[in-house]
């Protein structure tokens, strides 16, 4: 992709990549439902007729109305999206009402399983551009792909990203000169 700076009319070479770095959106940042990690797949567990097992009923039915993210990266494991935990959480910690919570962990709920499910991914963005045979480059990680597809959001972190290069290359080739505002 190209990008051309709106002051300088330079031109960028932009490149999208996968951010190795960072985890799930509930273990990278606060703000989440309450995710869980169990070691078994309830979808293949009774957890309802199972007469050995030791859950309390209200155990069996808050299990009951888990709803499943995805297996884990990085283990065997299986992860959950607790709606109860969550709607609790929305009506305490969010300051969501009894009738907003729903809606609003029914979305939390959508982007968390985007995540698992591959519908997005963290990515990096790297700027590049070559002034007199040197190549300057910048490179921001942690936006989440959706953003390719957001022209104004991803114009305005392009900017951002592009100013650091601009900021180099004043420094390379105009360190002393006076700065003046552009308009």
């Amino acid at each position: 992709m190209k990008y051309i700076h709106p002051v300088t009319q330079r031109e960028y070479t932009i490149s999208f990549s996968p951010d190795e770095y960072l985890d799930a959106p509930h273990l990278a940042m606060d703000g989440h439902g309450v995710v869980l990690t169990l070691d078994h797949d309830l979808d293949r567990y009774d957890y309802i007729n199972n007469e050995y097992d030791e859950l309390t009923d209200e155990d069996k039915m808050r299990m009951a109305l888990y709803r499943k993210l995805g297996p884990s990266l990085n283990t065997w494991d299986y992860v959950y999206y607790d709606y109860i935990g969550s709607l609790q959480r929305a009506i305490n910690e969010w300051g969501c009402t009894e009738a907003e919570a729903p809606a609003v962990v029914d979305q939390d709920y959508r982007y968390l399983r985007g995540w698992y499910q591959g519908e997005w991914h963290w990515m990096v963005i790297t700027a590049t551009t070559v002034v007199d045979g040197v190549e300057f480059t910048n490179s921001i990680g942690g936006y989440e792909s959706n953003i390719e597809y957001e022209p104004d959001t991803l114009n305005e972190i392009l900017r951002e990203i592009t100013h650091e290069i601009e900021h180099q290359i004043r420094e390379k080739y105009y360190a002393g000169q006076l700065e003046l505002a552009f308009a």
